[in-house]
């Protein structure tokens, strides 16, 4: 009797013994894909080498070399009302995002290296939510027509399209192109100090030359207290802090 049993289950046995296999082989064969799939996408593009990348612009398929720049997010205008939203960017390689606010305030600066052969820049308004962030309207922009040729736009609100490409709220952005890198190692005031300075020379097409490394104490302070505008605050004779407000020249 448990001879004729072993035997009606060997069949069955078997066929899950298949079945196992066939799904071991589905999920190897996955994560091979996705390996496959996550060199190529990180493989470098020819024109990242730079003899070559200058070939590329001589015969016109490129129109910009590569360059740092860094987005400032100012805030959301006419917005969903319901929820906490933030901006996703994808340039190229890099994938940035801003805190989620429900009041769309975000007030962050993002910095992106954009490659040579990188055309567009798109931003998406993302609703965060408790189990997935949930994805309505979106903007794309080109790197050489509305950035580039417009001498990167600042302080300038963007139209986001929803479905049936209808408007669905706005973001204020400003675009700044980083000369050079900026050191990480600086000071949040002094790597500010650095970007104002960009932004004034763009502003005035003047050269800029910032060498921290030979700059004195004194020059760094006076750099740093150009930028200086917003709350302050001072101490007073008692030991307390008191709030102020300057500007310095």
């Amino acid at each position: 009797m448990a001879t004729l049993a072993f035997r009606m289950a060997c069949p069955c046995l078997a066929a899950v013994g298949d079945a196992v296999g066939s799904v071991g082989c589905l999920i190897a064969a996955a994560a091979v894909f996705a390996l496959l799939w996550t060199l190529i996408a990180n493989m470098p593009h020819p024109s990242e080498c730079r003899c070559i990348g200058d070939l590329y612009i001589k015969a016109g398929w490129h129109k910009h070399y590569p360059f740092n720049m860094v987005v400032e997010v100012h805030h959301g205008e006419q917005y969903p009302t319901k929820g906490s939203h933030f901006l996703l960017f994808r340039c190229g390689r890099n994938s940035e995002r801003t805190t989620a606010d429900p009041k769309c305030q975000w007030h962050q600066r993002l910095k992106f290296h954009v490659r040579q052969c990188d055309k567009k820049l798109k931003i998406f308004f993302m609703t965060a939510g408790t189990i997935k962030n949930t994805e309505v309207p979106s903007l794309e922009l080109d790197i050489d027509d509305d950035l580039c040729e417009q001498n990167f736009p600042k302080q300038r609100a963007y139209q986001f399209k929803g479905k049936d490409n209808r408007n669905a709220g706005k973001a204020k952005l400003s675009f700044i192109k980083i000369e050079g890198e900026i050191p990480s190692e600086a000071t949040p005031l002094m790597q500010q100090a650095m970007l104002r300075a960009q932004i004034d020379a763009g502003e005035s097409d003047e050269p800029l030359n910032l060498d921290l490394e030979k700059m004195t104490e004194t020059d760094k302070l006076r750099l740093c207290a150009r930028c200086i505008t917003g709350p302050l605050e001072k101490m007073a004779a008692f030991g307390s802090w008191r709030p102020v407000f300057v500007k310095a020249q």
